[in-house]
């Protein structure tokens, strides 16, 4: 009887021995890694002759598609670049800036990625008189890590690279063939505050979404 309760004592001495490591070594493990929002309002604005700016998603991923793993995908940078950089600062009229691809696929070891976008420029009775267009493609290594911690620090970097070369040509595009229609003069007013990822921004930035069909209960894509 005394060995039984001197075995049943170590036992549970043991015990309250090991869970505080157990503790320590299941949750005592590195935070999650955290990615800032990308953000293109440190880059000179774009002014538009136009009142207003409608940002229009036509891309729907298909079934290979892993740009919804990123930390931020594709489609809500691209709409943060628009956002940021593009500013209504005309008295009538209006623009669509067109987001047409945004894909990130994996073949093997090989990330590759399209993003095309188009800005349409219409008069103030729907008439659309300039537009232009701007693509890039990429590709690069997959992660060596595909877990998802690991995809989703590898796709942020390859979308940042991305976005980084669309910043360039969404420019050169614009003064290429909207050139009469940017705004030179000084500015009547300030650009608009930075907008919160994919928020839409206030009524008088002159902004308003138009989300992808079929349209969701929240108006989200």
């Amino acid at each position: 009887m005394a060995r039984r309760g001197l075995r049943a004592s170590r036992l549970a001495s043991l015990a309250v021995v090991s869970l505080p490591l157990c503790l320590a070594g299941c949750g005592g493990g590195a935070p999650p890694p955290v990615f800032a929002p990308y953000t293109y309002a440190y880059l000179k604005p774009l002014r538009l002759n136009v009142a207003n700016i409608e940002i229009v998603n036509d891309f729907a991923p298909g079934a290979d598609d892993i740009g919804g793993q990123a930390a931020e995908t594709p489609v809500a940078a691209l709409r943060q670049m628009a956002h940021d950089r593009l500013v209504p600062a005309g008295a009538a009229g209006r623009a669509e800036f067109i987001i047409e691809q945004a894909s990130v696929t994996q073949n093997g070891n090989t990330l590759s990625g399209m993003f095309r976008v188009k800005v349409d420029i219409y008069t103030s009775d729907g008439q659309r008189v300039a537009f232009a267009e701007a693509a890039v493609a990429h590709s690069g290594a997959a992660p060596e890590d595909q877990s998802d911690a690991g995809m989703r620090a590898g796709l942020y970097s390859f979308i940042q690279t991305m976005m980084r070369d669309m910043n360039v040509e969404l420019e050169y595009q614009l003064r290429r063939s909207v050139g009469d229609w940017l705004a030179t003069g000084p500015a009547t007013a300030p650009p608009p505050p930075p907008v919160v990822q994919q928020a839409l921004p206030p009524p008088s930035s002159g902004y308003h979404l138009v989300p992808s069909p079929p349209p969701t209960a929240n108006g989200t894509d």
